[in-house]
């Protein structure tokens, strides 16, 4: 078990949470969208877009 499991709890979200962002916004699988032309790039951003509202959640608390 990790020693900070909140921590590996906050990642698994913010990847659950790009994931979903992506899949309703493009109507694809996670596969269909990397093999877009700028599927990565998108995926990035959603990333990092669930990474900064996590982080304002914590800074929050």
């Amino acid at each position: 078990m990790p020693p900070d499991i909140e921590q590996a709890l906050r990642n698994k979200w913010v990847m659950l949470a790009a994931g979903a962002l992506m899949t309703c916004l493009m109507r694809g699988t996670i596969g269909d969208i990397l093999a877009s032309h700028d599927g990565m790039q998108s995926m990035n951003q959603s990333i990092d877009e669930s990474r900064a509202v996590s982080a304002a959640v914590d800074g929050s608390r």
